[in-house]
């Protein structure tokens, strides 16, 4: 059986990563289209046996303050009868802008953890075993020009 024959039977593994179109970070979204993205979901890690829920707005990975709702609140224990309704509360709070400074503060926290994730990954270890940072190419400058 040749190289070829075998064609019919190759797949992708799982661990390769496709290629995805890029999308836009949520970070950088603006306000109306971030709301969008708000999930409402149970906060609790383990469903509560009386059906009860913790519901957390998140956007991405980060959870909104609801400083709105009440001083440092971030979630709202939902009894199990009232979890549509509540859910449906938030979801309305979100799409009238009532939330829109929790959102931004949302972004901007993902905007400081990509730029701690960026910066740890240009430090680059060297052989003395301390750490050199890699330097930014200034906005405008041409580097062709340079010689």
């Amino acid at each position: 059986m040749s190289l070829q024959a075998l064609s019919a039977f190759a797949v992708a593994n799982n661990f390769t990563k496709a290629v995805k179109p890029q999308a836009t970070p949520l970070y950088e979204l603006p306000i109306e289209q971030a709301r969008s993205k708000v999930t409402v979901r149970d906060g609790n890690k383990v469903p509560k046996p009386d059906g009860s829920q913790a519901l957390i707005l998140s956007l991405g990975k980060v959870i909104l303050k609801l400083d709105v709702i009440a001083p440092k609140a971030t979630r709202i224990n939902a009894p199990a009868t009232e979890v549509a309704n509540f859910t449906k509360i938030l979801k309305d709070a979100v799409a009238e802008g009532q939330l829109d400074a929790e959102i931004q503060d949302a972004q901007l926290k993902m905007m400081e953890n990509k730029l701690k994730a960026d910066a740890a990954v240009k430090a680059v270890p060297t052989v003395e075993g301390t750490q050199a940072v890699a330097q930014a190419v200034p906005a405008g400058l041409d580097l062709g020009a340079i010689e």
